[in-house]
C-alpha cells in the first residue's frame, strides 16, 4: 500500500511538472493570483507579455522621508493590485533611497537604468528630479516625476509631471475674488514661488507683490516685520513643514494677523494645528488634492487608521503613478520612450483610481479643494 501511494504521489508531481513546463499552469506567490495545480483551472500568470519593470527613486530617509515613505506605500498598493489582476510576473518595481539629496538620486537612477533595466524612471521632489532628468534623458529613458515644477518638462520631451501645480492652484485662489492687492511669496523651495505668481497674474494681472527666497532653519522675523510694515493683504509661504510651522509661529510672537494661503502640505499639517492649536492658527486659506474615499479606506486598511493626511495624498499619486506607468508600457509592446509617453498622457482617472485627474501637455491636472481656517474652524469653499 506505501509502495502505490508513493508511485501515485509521484506520479501527480511529475504531472504538475509538464503541466508548468507546457505552460498550463502557473504556480506563484501570493502577491499575483496564486493557481493551484490541483484546481483544474488554467491561467497565465504573466498574460503573454513581456515583465514591466519601474524604478522608483523616493526620499526613504532623511528630512522629508515621510513623503517618501508615503508615496511608496501608494506604490506597493499598486503593484499588489496590478500583480492580483495580471500575475506576480506582469510588473517589478524597484525602489531606490535618494535621501532627498540630487546627487543620490542620480546615482540611483544610473544604477536603476544601468544595473536594473528599468523601462521607465519614476522620481520625487523638485530638487532631485531635477537632478536626474538629464542623466535620464541621456539614456533616451522616459522619466515620470513627482513634485511641483513644471520645469523639467520644458527640458526634456520624454517626461511626464504628475503631482498639484502650484500655478493652477494660486490662479484658483485668486479666483475666489477677494480685494488683496498687495501679496507676499515667502518661498523656500526657489521655483514654486515663480509658478505661484504665474498662476496669481493669469487670475489678475493688477495686483502688487513681492517674491522673498528663504531657506530652513533661519530667522524670519525681519521679513515679517517688513510684511506688516508694507500693508501686504496676504503672505503665501511655499516651505516645507518645519519651516512653515517656525514661520507661523514668528507671526504669533510679533503680532502679525496676515492671513496665509499655501498647499496644506506647507503650513496647515496636522502637525502644525496641533503645535499652534486650531482656535490660534492665523487666518488660512489652504488648497489640498482630493483622494477618493475608497482609495482612503483602502489605504487606511494596510496602513493603520492613523494615516495623516499627507500619507493618503503622497500615496494616492504613487499608486496612480505606477498604475498609469504599468498601462502605458503595456501599450508599447516594443516598449520605445516616445510610445510610452504618449500613452501615459492619455492616461485619466478611472473608477479605480485614488484620485480624480486628466493630463494637459505631459502635466497632471489632478482636483484640488480649497478650505478655510477661520475663528477655530475649517470650512470647505471650493
Amino acid at each position: 500500500m506505501a509502495k502505490n501511494n508513493y508511485l501515485m504521489v509521484s506520479l501527480i508531481v511529475i504531472a504538475v511538472f509538464v503541466a508548468m513546463a507546457l505552460g498550463y499552469v502557473n504556480i506563484k506567490d501570493n502577491m499575483g493570483g496564486v493557481n493551484n495545480a490541483l484546481s483544474g483551472k488554467i491561467v497565465n500568470v504573466n498574460d503573454n507579455l513581456e515583465t514591466v519593470k519601474i524604478g522608483s527613486i523616493n526620499p526613504l530617509s532623511g528630512r522629508v522621508s515621510y513623503l517618501g515613505i508615503a508615496t511608496a506605500n501608494g506604490a506597493r498598493l499598486a503593484i499588489k493590485d496590478i500583480r492580483k489582476e495580471h500575475g506576480v510576473d506582469a510588473l517589478k518595481v524597484v525602489f531606490e533611497d535618494s535621501k532627498g539629496n540630487p546627487a543620490e538620486a542620480v546615482l540611483a537612477a544610473k544604477k536603476l537604468m544601468f544595473v536594473d533595466y528599468v523601462d521607465v524612471v519614476f522620481s520625487e521632489l523638485t530638487g532631485t528630479s531635477l537632478a536626474v532628468s538629464p542623466a535620464v534623458l541621456e539614456q533616451n529613458k522616459p522619466l515620470v516625476y513627482l513634485a511641483f515644477t513644471k520645469n523639467i518638462i520644458d527640458d526634456n520631451a520624454l517626461s511626464i509631471k504628475t503631482f498639484l501645480n502650484f500655478d493652477d492652484a494660486c490662479e484658483e485662489f485668486m479666483g475666489l475674488g477677494y480685494d488683496e492687492d498687495n501679496i507676499l511669496v515667502i518661498d523656500q523651495t526657489k521655483t514654486n514661488g515663480e509658478s505661484c505668481l504665474k498662476g496669481l497674474k493669469r487670475a489678475n494681472n493688477e495686483f502688487n507683490y513681492d517674491l522673498e527666497l528663504i531657506d530652513a532653519g533661519g530667522d524670519y522675523k525681519t521679513i515679517l516685520l517688513k510684511a506688516k510694515r508694507d500693508n501686504y493683504d496676504r503672505i503665501i509661504p511655499l516651505c516645507y513643514e518645519s519651516t512653515c510651522l517656525n514661520i507661523i509661529k514668528q507671526m504669533i510672537e510679533l503680532g502679525i494677523e496676515i492671513p496665509l494661503f499655501c498647499n496644506k502640505d506647507n503650513c496647515a499639517t496636522e502637525k502644525i494645528v496641533e503645535a499652534i492649536g486650531i482656535e490660534n492658527m492665523p487666518e488660512t486659506i489652504y488648497f489640498v488634492q482630493d483622494v477618493n474615499e475608497e482609495y482612503v479606506e483602502k489605504y487606511k486598511a494596510e496602513y493603520g487608521e492613523d494615516s495623516s493626511d499627507a500619507d493618503i495624498i503622497y500615496s494616492s499619486t504613487g499608486y496612480d503613478v505606477i498604475k498609469s506607468i504599468f498601462n502605458a508600457v503595456r501599450k508599447c509592446p516594443d516598449k520605445k520612450s516616445e510610445c510610452i509617453i504618449e500613452k501615459f498622457s492619455e492616461e485619466k482617472s478611472s473608477v479605480d483610481s485614488a484620485m480624480n485627474y486628466i493630463f494637459e501637455n505631459r502635466v497632471m491636472v489632478p482636483e484640488i479643494g480649497l478650505y478655510e481656517i477661520m475663528d477655530g474652524k475649517v470650512e470647505l469653499l471650493k
